[in-house]
């Protein structure tokens, strides 16, 4: 029988259930699945190196700057002082040039420090829940140190929008009556624990941010975290980050759904701000975790017998992808799968009140800015499945504007957890993280700088392509290294026992730019 052309659909079908049986007992491999495996390795070895060729011609170009236009480029700022090329540029331990602040592992935390890493590299995220930390707390009647260094005091024509809907809310709340600030207080009473988590959140940025700028080597312990979700996760045992992901986000939501739920039934409470109170909840960033990760979905069901269609619609934070992991494309596909129900899976239909057999298609409307994608990291009993992943850093948007071409979004990896170990509840969890620094242009200057109060301080600078090492690595042992992202693509190719889990890939205009 004759080998099917390497990288076909044939052929990825096939070598995907020749690396299971591979994984049992490599001895009872066929010679015919022998080649299948070694024209795949061929292959993959051939684009790793000629990717690992145009990196090297990229850095010869910057490693043939002359002191003159060292100097010159100092000055223009096209590169900054910390990334032009050194005997410190290569992979391994950070220097104190490329200072990132760490988390301690104390009593099995790597899932919570895990998800914490890959959320501080997502571009906005620490200016949304900047500001969401400062409306709780004025809410509360409440002040921080930390409020101050987030935004300029004067205020101008540029100003940030979240900037002065917070100031006007924070000049009203003594103009409130007295139910309604009983009602407020009975609000934020009821979601202590969800507000205490918001809380301990924005310190703990806070703190690594002040770590960074200080240059400061020592792991930064959050306790405050720890204890505002000891009542969910128990301390001491090691946890599905996915869950904890889930966990905060929901907990964020909860309290944005109560105080937006309070400003609905009281519009006097914020009619100063605007006269829509849905654009108050948006100014006052109650709902920026709706508008970076929610996701409408829509599924379509189709009768094979009386051809009647049932659509579905409902709101999702996150897209589950299945294997297989080598095939070009697989998180669309995954996501946009046409399924159809058979045998025991048929379909009750609402029009012909028959059990039959039917067709589920699946849209997307739009796709929000942040994409959270887990992958089928573990089987049924928490298991791991080892296998290796062709992890792509950059993908194509799915929803209807761009599969009509009528628009061509592209959506960059910038961050995601990786598992390694047996199940999901012990091993270790491991951080792959994009420094926005290297392949970006500096964002335009804005009033709102956020960025001296919780933003991390490697997002500081940025500069255009080619990049030295882009991607920082964070384990469980309070260590930092940075490789380059060929080394990272083929590290997953060729270990499948480090296995990609939760990816955050973020929308390219979403990423600022400079124009």
């Amino acid at each position: 029988m004759d080998i099917p052309k390497v990288g076909s659909p044939e052929f990825l079908a096939e070598l995907e259930s020749i690396q299971a049986k591979n994984r049992k007992d490599h001895n009872k491999l066929t010679r015919r699945e022998r080649e299948i495996l070694i024209l795949h390795n061929l292959q993959r070895q051939a684009e790793v190196n000629a990717e690992l060729e145009r990196e090297i011609a990229k850095l010869k170009l910057i490693y043939e700057i002359t002191p003159e236009q060292r100097a010159q480029n100092r000055q223009s700022h096209r590169f900054p002082d910390h990334m032009l090329p050194n005997k410190d540029t290569r992979s391994g331990y950070l220097t104190a040039d490329f200072l990132t602040s760490v988390l301690k592992n104390v009593g099995n935390v790597s899932y919570m420090n895990a998800v914490l890493y890959a959320l501080r590299f997502v571009p906005q995220l620490m200016h949304g829940l900047h500001h969401l930390y400062k409306n709780v707390l004025i809410l509360g009647g409440e002040r921080d140190k930390y409020i101050g260094h987030g935004c300029h005091e004067k205020l101008t024509p540029e100003s940030c929008a979240k900037w002065h809907a917070t100031n006007k809310l924070e000049s009203n709340r003594d103009k409130w009556s007295k139910a309604e600030t009983d009602e407020l207080a009975e609000v934020l009473k009821l979601k202590s624990n969800e507000v205490e988590l918001i809380k301990a959140l924005h310190f703990m940025f806070a703190e690594l941010h002040r770590y960074e700028d200080h240059k400061c080597r020592d792991p930064f312990k959050p306790e405050k975290l720890k204890d505002a979700i000891s009542t969910a996760f128990k301390i001491g045992t090691e946890h599905d980050p996915y869950a904890f992901l889930m966990f905060m986000v929901n907990a964020i939501r909860s309290v944005n759904k109560d105080i937006m739920n309070l400003f609905t039934y009281n519009p006097n409470m914020v009619k100063s701000i605007h006269d829509d109170v849905s654009a108050v909840i948006s100014l006052l960033n109650f709902d920026f975790v709706h508008e970076f990760f929610m996701v409408q979905r829509v599924k379509k069901e189709i009768c094979m017998q009386c051809k009647d269609e049932r659509v579905l619609q409902e709101d999702v934070l996150d897209f589950k992808v299945n294997g297989p992991f080598l095939q070009k494309d697989f998180i669309r596909d995954s996501c946009m799968a046409e399924v159809i129900l058979t045998g025991i899976s048929k379909d009750h239909c609402h029009n012909c009140h028959q059990v039959a057999e039917a067709k589920h298609l699946t849209t997307y409307p739009a796709l929000p800015p942040v994409m959270i994608v887990r992958l089928e990291c573990f089987d049924n009993q928490n298991k791991k499945i080892e296998r290796a992943v062709d992890l792509p850093f950059k993908i194509d948007c799915f929803c209807n504007e761009c599969i009509d071409k009528k628009a061509n979004h592209k959506y960059r990896l910038v961050s995601f957890v990786s598992h390694t170990g047996e199940t999901a509840n012990s091993g270790q969890y491991i951080v792959y993280a994009r420094s926005a620094e290297n392949d970006l242009n500096p964002p335009p200057a804005s009033p709102c700088q956020y960025q001296k109060c919780c933003q991390s301080v490697t997002k500081k600078f940025f500069r255009p392509e080619p990049a030295i090492n882009p991607w920082y690595i964070f384990n469980g042992k309070e260590e930092v290294r940075r490789f380059a992202m060929t080394e990272i693509q083929q590290q997953l190719i060729n270990d499948t026992k480090i296995t990609p889990y939760v990816l955050f890939y973020v929308r390219e205009d979403f990423i600022p730019r400079s124009k």
